[in-house]
This record gives structure tokens, C-alpha cells and sequence, in this order.
């Protein structure tokens, strides 16, 4: 079995493939500027690369927690099929409205068939607006 690594793991407020199969995105980010808690917030996308995927079907799957408690907030699965092994695999993955209870740091973590492959963080903060007189 292959070692799959993470090439590429980009929060977004859309991703998409152009006719071309080149993948396009629009407005990366890792922070979330939150006026009030709890909140939900609209769906956004990840753009995934990943590297040594072996041949067949592979099950992966996003799990957003929030860190300071460990609740899960979402879980997302998508499965590919490669036709060839130690394949390099790109994915949009449209992600729903997620609740986030407070402030925080929350993790992405990705997992192929059941293997921890990587971590990603996004922070959700308090933002106020200036009041403007």
C-alpha cells in the first residue's frame, strides 16, 4: 500500500473545473470573521490534491471539529476510483452550511480509508463592526 500524502488543501468560497480540467477558485481563506455566536455560516468548498493514491477505490472522508471540545460539527465522505496506482487525485468538495458553536480553532481533518492523512485549521474570531458616525 502507498503512502498518500496531501499536495494541497485550500478553504474557498467556490471551486470549480473549467472545460479545460483546470480547477479554478475564488476567494481562499482561513479565517472566518464572525459578528455573533453561535452562528452558520455559508457553504463554502476545499480544493484537495493528493499524491500515492493507490489504484481502486479509495473512501475519504472531512471531519470538522472544534477543537476546544471535540464536537463534531460535520462530516463529509466522497469516494474516487483511480485507474492507476500511485495516481495524483484533485477534488472539489462543496462543503453545507456549518453551525460553529463559539470562537475558536476548528480542524479539517482528512482521512483516507480511515488514515489520518493531514490537519487543517480555520479560526472563527469575534469581528465587530466600527459603528461609523
Amino acid at each position: 500500500m502507498s503512502n498518500i500524502t496531501c499536495l494541497a488543501l485550500l478553504v474557498a468560497d467556490r471551486v470549480w473545473i473549467e472545460n479545460n480540467g483546470k480547477f479554478g477558485m475564488v476567494g481562499i481563506f482561513d479565517n472566518f470573521a464572525i459578528e455573533k455566536f453561535p452562528t452558520q455560516v455559508s457553504p463554502f468548498f476545499l480544493y484537495v490534491r493528493l499524491g500515492n493514491v493507490p489504484k481502486g477505490k479509495s473512501s475519504i472522508h472531512f471531519n470538522i471539529v472544534f477543537d476546544s471540545s471535540n464536537l463534531l460539527i460535520s462530516n463529509i465522505k466522497a469516494e474516487v476510483d483511480v485507474q492507476l496506482d500511485n495516481s495524483i487525485v484533485q477534488l472539489p468538495v462543496p462543503l453545507p452550511p456549518l453551525s460553529l458553536p463559539s470562537p475558536g480553532s476548528y480542524s479539517i481533518n482528512l482521512l483516507v480509508n480511515n488514515t489520518l492523512i493531514t490537519s487543517y485549521k480555520l479560526n472563527a474570531n469575534l469581528h465587530v463592526k466600527p459603528v461609523v458616525k
